[in-house]
């Protein structure tokens, strides 16, 4: 059990804050952050309720709410940003889903940081801007079903799993599984699915040295061209702009 907790910018008015948590980790919340998950999940604990949180939502802090570190196979790892003005001014605590133009960004935002390019707090401003003009607070507490599906899929993020394979370890049908995962997040499990596998493959494109094809074929893809055409598809850029930047 460990917690790794860099503070990567803090000023009066904005931080950025890195956590990569082993095991059930708390992280306490404020009503002046937004949490992006960029790997495995976290079990978010707010008035008796339990929600689990995973790199396709976004967290609106609350006084009362904390964070817990999913029993993933590896590690859980999210970005905390703060800004006080424009926080405080508008948000209401809950989960959202995470655009993708916004996951996107608080990937740029935190390599920025990282590297020291510049003052980090027009990006932070943006971000926070564009997470709160997208966000409708939904609801994170799904059936159990639903839930282990979610578990299932952050737990092996880097492999394409099948309908039939998932309805199979939980003894229900394709349809049924497809009906039920659409009915409660408002996503299709395929796509679900895929927006996991790329927002992973984002992250690998900015931490890592691995080539596009490796990324590709480790993710699930069949291929680069593949690969490349799905996450233009998600980011609106391709994989090789990021890699330069």
């Amino acid at each position: 059990m460990a917690r790794l907790e860099r503070v990567v910018y803090r000023s009066d008015a904005a931080s950025i804050v890195d956590i990569v948590a082993y095991g059930q980790e708390e992280i306490r919340l404020d009503s002046q952050c937004v949490v992006f998950v960029r790997s495995g999940y976290f079990a978010k604990r707010s008035n008796q309720t339990v929600a689990i949180v995973d790199p396709n939502y976004v967290v609106f802090g609350g006084a009362s709410e904390c964070l817990f570190a999913g029993d993933c196979k590896h590690f859980s790892a999210c970005t905390i940003v703060r800004y006080r003005d424009v926080i405080t001014a508008s948000c209401s605590p809950g989960c959202a889903i995470a655009s993708s133009r916004a996951f996107f960004l608080q990937a740029q935002l935190l390599q920025d940081a990282r590297l020291q390019r510049h003052s980090p707090e027009a990006q932070i401003f943006g971000l926070v801007c564009e997470t709160r003009s997208d966000a409708a607070i939904v609801s994170c507490a799904h059936s159990r079903l639903v839930t282990e599906i979610r578990r299932l899929l952050n737990e092996s993020p880097s492999r394409r799993v099948p309908l039939e394979a998932i309805a199979g370890a939980f003894y229900t049908s394709p349809f049924t599984v497809s009906r039920v995962f659409h009915r409660e997040t408002g996503i299709r499990l395929r796509d679900y699915s895929s927006r996991l596998r790329l927002r992973k493959a984002l992250n690998l494109l900015i931490q890592s040295r691995k080539n596009l094809t490796s990324i590709a074929i480790d993710l699930g893809f069949y291929d680069e061209s593949h690969f490349s055409k799905a996450f233009r598809a998600e980011f609106r850029v391709c994989p090789h702009s990021v890699r330069k930047y």
